[in-house]
Formats: structure tokens, C-alpha cells, sequence
């Protein structure tokens, strides 16, 4: 069995992963640029300390280095001040009062020209390490500042970031719950709008639709269209055969068989008039049509009373407009419980149409003999064939019980006020 799947669900989650992908890599992003960022502007001021330190170097008389303590800035001055430098000379280390009893050398291990490492406590340092000429002599100058402070309000920054991401993710997944209502909203008034017109030819220029599915529409009503037409070509190929069997069998009845050749040609006779009478009721009108109560039942009356002269029948109908009920359909049933309760009454046949909690309740009683009380749960039987519960009846309530059958309804069978049957039709709408 195929199992559907909803498709506004799975554009929703789909639509959510992708979001938080997105969400996460700007966070990443937004990481590494603000951190690269910040460790440049470091950088930069480390590269003007360099120059200073470079500037501040000197050597004595004895051709010692020397760095010159009013050009240094007192920060370097300070033990754990966060700020560093260290300076290898031929003759050995300068460096920072505030490394106090760092050893340099290990500071200065690493051969790039920048880069971060752990220092002291919970300090973490950007370095920067330069080789320098002056005077003839190689020097290599190491150069930090702690930065884990930036760092920590850099981490601070990016959990406001992504709680901010959250809540504008938050907003973007309702405002895209919305937009799919809204999207699909139209799928309801295609849905709508194929139920109005299901009873006749659709109409799409009425219809408010996106040019996306336009195409699809488009199918369905030819479909529609084609099925139709087929139906009412079927239906005339009936009625046109019935009608031509009838005279060919006029001839063999006159011709007086016997035995089981009459009753043969009689039972071919029943199903012709059978055949005969539905085309009569269904009339012309194109297949597929709404029914329409006040228009279609007074004329299946009129015809009726043609054939029943004797008995009268009254109609009580309480529907205004057109059902969502195929016109076809609701003439065979309305016309053979009709016709069956004039063949069997004495003198007159109600019929009552009403709308009532979304079903359409059809009603009709006569004042003949009615069905004793075994048949009536003989044909309320699951499985019983009706034409096998009561001559004269069976036909057409047989095809009555399948076209009730067919709409989900159900037909129950009861004694009439006067006596007669009465028979009670409900049929769900829409």
C-alpha cells in the first residue's frame, strides 16, 4: 500500500534544516572574522612596540646592548602587566620586567612570525617574533600581549550572537509556518473549487489558482471532460439498444412461445423497460450535472403521474439550490423508490426532501400493502439480495440500495402512517 506523505511537512522541516545550517555556519563565520579582526588590530599595535623597542636599542662602550629605559612604555615595566617582549642579542637576553622569571628561550622556541600560545595563569597571548639588523649585528625580537580578556568577551559576544540567531530563528520559523499556510491555503480553494463543480463542467477561469499548478488543473478538467462525454455516449448506446430490442421482441411474442421461451422474452421485456425508464428519468442533460431539487424533481413527477394516472403524488421539498449530489444519480433513486411506491399504492405517494446536519434525509411512504415485517429485515440484511426479498420490487431497489451504497449512505425500511412502506434515504453531502 502506498503510504502518502504531507508535503507542507516536509518543506517545513527541510526549510528548517537549511536554516540552521545557515544559522551555525554565520556563527562560525562570524567567529573567525571578528577574531581575526581583533588579533590584526593586536598585531598592529605589537608591530609599533617592535619599532620602539628596535628604536630604544643601543649599544655602550663596551659594545654591549642596552635598551634605553625612557623609550620603553611603562606597561613592560609592570610584573604580569600583559604586555611582554624579550630580545636576543650576541651577548644574550633583554627582555620586559613583567616576564619576571620567565625563561625567554622557551617563549621564543617556535619559528613563526606570529602566532598564539597559553601563557601564565589564565593568560593567553598573540605573539609576534622579528628578525632585525642594526649595526651589523642579528637580533631577533619577541613581542606579546595577552588578549584573553578580548577573547572572553569575544565568546560572550558570539552566545548574545547566537541567542539572537535563535530567536530570529524562532521568528523566521513562524514566519515561514505562515507563508506555507498561506502557499497551501490555495490548494484548499482548488480543493473547493473542484467540489463546487464536481456536478458540472469545470470552470477554471473562476478560479483563483497559481500558474504552478494551472497545467495540472488543466488535465483534470479534459479528464473530466472526456469521462463525461464517455459516460453520455454509454448511456445513449443503452437506451438506443433497449429501444431497437423492443420491437424485434413485439415479433417473438406475437409469434406465441411456449414455456420457457415466453418467460425468457418476458424477463428480456423487463429489462428493456428497465433500461428504457432510467433513460427517461436522466433525461438529456449533459452527465454529470448538480441536482437541483425545485427543477428536477417536478418534472420526474410529471412524467411519473403520466404513467400512474390513479395515484396521487404529493412532494414536500424543503431544499433550496443545487446539491453536491450527481443529478443522474439522485433521478434513478428519487424515480425508482417513486416508482415502486406507485405501483404498489392504492391511492397516493409522499415524497419529502430535506437538509439536515450536512445529510440529505429522502423520504417516501405510500398507502399500499408494505413489506411484513420478516422482509423488512430480510432487505435491511447485510448481503441479501433485495430482488430476492419481494417480487416486483427487486430491480429497482436494488439499484437504489447501490447507488446509497455508493455515496456512503443508507436506506431504511419502514411502516408508513398509512399503513404502506416508507422508505428513509440519508445521504452524506460533500
Amino acid at each position: 500500500m502506498t503510504e502518502y506523505y504531507s508535503l507542507k511537512k516536509r518543506l517545513g522541516r527541510n526549510l528548517l534544516v537549511y536554516m540552521l545550517a545557515v544559522m551555525i555556519l554565520l556563527l562560525l563565520a562570524s567567529n573567525f572574522v571578528i577574531r581575526s579582526l581583533v588579533n590584526d588590530y593586536v598585531a598592529s599595535r605589537l608591530e609599533h612596540d617592535a619599532e620602539t623597542l628596535v628604536s630604544a636599542l643601543r649599544q655602550d662602550d663596551q659594545g654591549r646592548w642596552f635598551l634605553e629605559p625612557e623609550r620603553v612604555s611603562t606597561v613592560y615595566q609592570r610584573v604580569r602587566s600583559g604586555h611582554y617582549f624579550a630580545v636576543r642579542t650576541p651577548d644574550g637576553w633583554l627582555h620586559s620586567r613583567s616576564l619576571f622569571d620567565l625563561d625567554p628561550k622557551r617563549l621564543t622556541a617556535r619559528e613563526l612570525d606570529r602566532f598564539e600560545m597559553a601563557g601564565p595563569g589564565q593568560e593567553y597571548w598573540l605573539v609576534i617574533q622579528r628578525k632585525v639588523t642594526k649595526q651589523g649585528q642579528g637580533l631577533q625580537l619577541w613581542v606579546a600581549e595577552d588578549v584573553h580578556e578580548v577573547h572572553d568577551r569575544l565568546r560572550q559576544w558570539l552566545v548574545y550572537l547566537g541567542l539572537l540567531l535563535v530567536a530570529v530563528t524562532l521568528v523566521l520559523l513562524w514566519l515561514q509556518r505562515s507563508l506555507l499556510e498561506r502557499s497551501f491555503a490555495v490548494f484548499d480553494r482548488v480543493q473547493q473549487a473542484l467540489r463546487q463543480h464536481r456536478y458540472q463542467p469545470l470552470q477554471l477561469e473562476s478560479i483563483d489558482i497559481p500558474r504552478e499548478i494551472r497545467p495540472l488543473l488543466d488535465e483534470i478538467a479534459l479528464l473530466l471532460e472526456h469521462l463525461r462525454k464517455r459516460i453520455q455516449r454509454t448511456r445513449n448506446a443503452i437506451g438506443d439498444l433497449a429501444h431497437e430490442l423492443k420491437r424485434p421482441l413485439q415479433v417473438l411474442a406475437l409469434s406465441r412461445p411456449m414455456g420457457e421461451e415466453q418467460q425468457a422474452i418476458k424477463q428480456i421485456e423487463r429489462v428493456i423497460e428497465r433500461e428504457l425508464k432510467r433513460a427517461r428519468i436522466s433525461g438529456h442533460e449533459a452527465v454529470g450535472s448538480a441536482f437541483d431539487p425545485e427543477q428536477d424533481i417536478p418534472l420526474l413527477i410529471d412524467l411519473l403521474k403520466r404513467v400512474y394516472p390513479e395515484v396521487e403524488i404529493l412532494a414536500d421539498i424543503r431544499v433550496e439550490g443545487r446539491l453536491a449530489l450527481d443529478r443522474d444519480d439522485l433521478l434513478e433513486l428519487v424515480g425508482n423508490l417513486l416508482d415502486n411506491a406507485a405501483k404498489f399504492a392504492r391511492s397516493r405517494v409522499r415524497l419529502e426532501l430535506v437538509v439536515e446536519d450536512g445529510q440529505l434525509c429522502l423520504v417516501i411512504e405510500d398507502d399500499g400493502p408494505g413489506l411484513p415485517a420478516e422482509q423488512v429485515q430480510l432487505v435491511t440484511r447485510k448481503g441479501v439480495r433485495l430482488d430476492e426479498t419481494r417480487e416486483g420490487h427487486g430491480l429497482g431497489l436494488r439499484i437504489c440500495s447501490d447507488i446509497v451504497e455508493s455515496y456512503e449512505g443508507r436506506i431504511d425500511f419502514e411502516t408508513s402512517r398509512w399503513g404502506g412502506l416508507r422508505l428513509v434515504v440519508s445521504l452524506p453531502l460533500g
